[in-house]
């Protein structure tokens, strides 16, 4: 793990120093902020570029989403404004939006997000309550979907209910059924 820190705060390093002596050079300035931003943040600047729609900041609580590509994973989550302000700060890729407390993209940051699908890293999926794309192709031994819009689902493989999936569950097959 150490060395692969290392390989990763290596190429970095050079993407700084490529930005650094061509800064009018958009893609590497793309390419260094890509390899400092997560997998959320990245599905999430898709998301407000293909669907123009900004985030609230007002809020803590954010919403919950889910996002995956084949073949590479997935993740399940919870995002707020507040959160991506944190991940992109000082990348020029937001800005407060014109009414309300909310952040949308920057003009260059809808370039990001044409960049990055044009480089072919927008998931395969992406499920929030805002929109998204794609269908979710589980791994085989993942826990099973969860339903934004339904809580409270039931596991077809073991029968049982689960309102927060990994928390709390209840067996349907038990006879006491007080616990539902």
């Amino acid at each position: 793990m150490r060395g692969q820190i290392a390989r990763t705060l290596s190429e970095q390093i050079i993407m700084v120093e490529k930005v650094e002596s061509a800064p009018s050079d958009q893609s590497a300035q793309f390419k260094l902020i890509d390899s400092l931003i997560d997998e959320t943040a990245r599905q999430h600047i898709i998301l407000m570029h293909e669907k123009n729609i900004s985030l609230q900041i007002g809020s803590f609580t954010g919403h919950t989403f889910e996002t995956g590509k084949e073949g590479k994973g997935w993740t399940r989550g919870n995002m707020s404004g507040q959160s991506m302000c944190e991940k992109l700060n000082g990348t020029g890729l937001i800005q407060l939006a014109d009414k309300g407390a909310a952040i949308q993209l920057s003009k260059s940051g809808h370039d990001f997000a044409t960049w990055l699908i044009d480089s072919e890293l927008k998931a395969s999926y992406l499920i929030t309550p805002m929109g998204g794309w794609g269908k979710p192709n589980y791994p085989t031994g993942s826990p099973f979907p969860f339903d934004l819009d339904n809580p409270v689902q039931t596991d077809p493989t073991t029968n049982l209910i689960q309102q927060n999936p990994g928390r709390s569950s209840v067996d349907l097959n038990s006879e006491d059924k007080s616990k539902m």
